[in-house]
């Protein structure tokens, strides 16, 4: 059974990994743009990222979780759309009372800069 962490609104992450053995994650300029263009389009809608770096066979990020934020995924479809929705919660008011909110559609045109 896999272990799930809950992530914490408002915290940072240090997210890593490293290729097995001795093998390279990057080979091709084109595997480095590959590799960002899906950390933009599942991870930038749900985390702001603060410094990361891309070496061959291993990747550092260091993230905050963004807050007041409810996040709904759906599986990808054949038009490569990004599917992360989310709801901005902090102009609701207090917690006993009826809250709406606004859904923001995140687009994935916009390139990770670092």
């Amino acid at each position: 059974m896999h272990k799930f962490e809950t992530l914490i609104p408002g915290s940072y992450y240090h997210i890593y990994n490293h290729a097995a053995e001795n093998r390279d994650l990057f080979i091709l300029t084109e595997n480095y743009e590959h590799f960002l263009d899906i950390y933009d389009k599942f991870i930038s809608p749900v985390a702001e990222t603060f410094a990361w770096v891309l070496m061959k066979n291993h990747f550092h990020f260091l993230v905050r979780i963004k807050e007041n934020l409810v996040y709904k995924y759906q599986n990808a479809d054949r038009h490569n759309e990004n599917k992360w929705e989310t709801s901005d919660l902090s102009a609701c008011a207090a917690s006993d009372s009826v809250k709406t909110h606004e859904k923001v559609k995140m687009n994935s045109d916009s390139r990770i800069a670092n």
